[in-house]
């Protein structure tokens, strides 16, 4: 259960990838990401390119967390 969040994430960012990529009249993009990133102002590819960067970026953050946390609490990950 401990690495749900970050797969949900990487999920999240291949979805929007996909998604963007097949549909060029709509973008699914990540809320005020032209406040975050100016320069995609008014470009929806770019919008929606960066939002799927931030989603994968936050999934590969999570994850790293995630094992941080398992290799200091000395647990081991296994395969079940």
């Amino acid at each position: 259960m401990r690495f749900l969040t970050p797969a949900l994430l990487l999920a999240g960012a291949g979805f929007v990838h996909w998604y963007n990529a097949g549909h060029t009249d709509s973008v699914l993009l990540f809320p005020f990401i032209d406040y975050v990133l100016p320069s995609t102002k008014g470009d929806h590819a770019a919008m929606g390119a960066a939002s799927v960067k931030l989603l994968a970026a936050l999934g590969v953050l999570s994850l790293l967390l995630q094992l941080k946390s398992g290799s200091r609490r000395g647990d081991q990950v296994s395969v079940d």
